[in-house]
């Protein structure tokens, strides 16, 4: 696993653990043996935008990969389908948008994070779940 250098932003600290570990640990569960997986960071017009550049899926699943309680695995798969969702919902509560691409490089899509750049002294959102 490689993971690049991350900005600072203004989140509920808890809450981004859960977004970090929903998405590794559906990459993990995932990647087949012998895979990398990469966390990256850059700064974009909108602010920060982390991406996740796991294993990731076909394009036509990528479409309502968001959607509560979507699986994608078989029965034998553990999980609930409801990982991306969670991220989404944390994500857009700190004032930011979850998006997916796709690339068949990549081996399939990646998960879009985007965090709002704050000014300095700006609390920036914190809503509870």
């Amino acid at each position: 696993m490689l993971i690049g250098e991350l900005p600072t932003v203004l989140v509920d600290r808890d809450q981004l653990v859960t977004v970090f570990r929903e998405l590794i640990g559906n990459s993990l569960k995932f990647c087949p043996p012998g895979s990398s997986i990469r966390i990256t960071s850059d700064l974009v017009a909108a602010g920060h935008r982390i991406t996740d550049d796991g294993p990731g899926f076909g394009q036509r699943d990528a479409e309502v990969a968001f959607e509560l309680f979507r699986r994608f695995h078989p029965a034998s798969v553990p999980g609930t389908g409801a990982g991306l969702a969670i991220v989404e919902r944390i994500v857009q509560r700190h004032g930011g948008r979850a998006a997916l691409s796709h690339d068949d490089r990549a081996g399939g899509a990646q998960v879009h994070l985007f965090f709002p750049a704050h000014l300095d002294g700006d609390r920036g959102p914190r809503r509870p779940i």
